[in-house]
């Protein structure tokens, strides 16, 4: 199957991409311990073939979906689940930082997918949603502190 969109090869600016959703398996940990990697398996990967060049390669789709098995193979909340309880129990991502007494930004690495929360935080997360915003505001106080900068 050919992509409706006007993607081009990122090796030779051809439009001329195939995807075939593939079996894929790859170890999930640090190299230096091998004994402590997961093996995580997707089911349904969509690679990208280009048809002049030969060139495969996964996009930010794929890369998603990589994510997403990491996240379920470790047993934490995937960047989707995150987002849903900001926009289920916040006005926004700030609010839920704050409530949380975590950083902004930390908490976009999370919802990004650029970063895996620690069993800590997916734990704290899940009270938080469990709870409900009433019952965690009137547990935790209100939230008027800010993190200060160091300097």
């Amino acid at each position: 199957m050919f992509l409706d969109n006007a993607e081009m090869c990122p090796r030779c600016d051809k439009k001329k991409l195939e995807v075939e959703y593939v079996h894929h398996e790859f170890l999930y940990g640090d190299a230096m311990f091998p004994e402590k990697q997961i093996n995580i398996v997707v089911e349904r990967l969509p690679v990208h073939t280009c048809k002049e060049c030969w060139f495969s390669f996964v996009d930010d789709e794929g890369e998603c979906i990589k994510h997403e098995a990491v996240c379920q193979a470790l047993g934490v909340l995937t960047p989707h689940d995150i987002d849903m309880i900001v926009h289920h129990f916040c006005n926004d991502s700030q609010e839920l930082s704050c409530a949380l007494h975590m950083k902004h930004e930390l908490l976009l690495r999370y919802m990004s997918g650029s970063l895996i929360q620690s069993m800590y935080v997916d734990k704290l997360l899940r009270a938080y949603a469990y709870l409900g915003k009433h019952t965690w505001d009137h547990f935790n106080g209100n939230c008027d502190w800010k993190f200060e900068e160091k300097a």
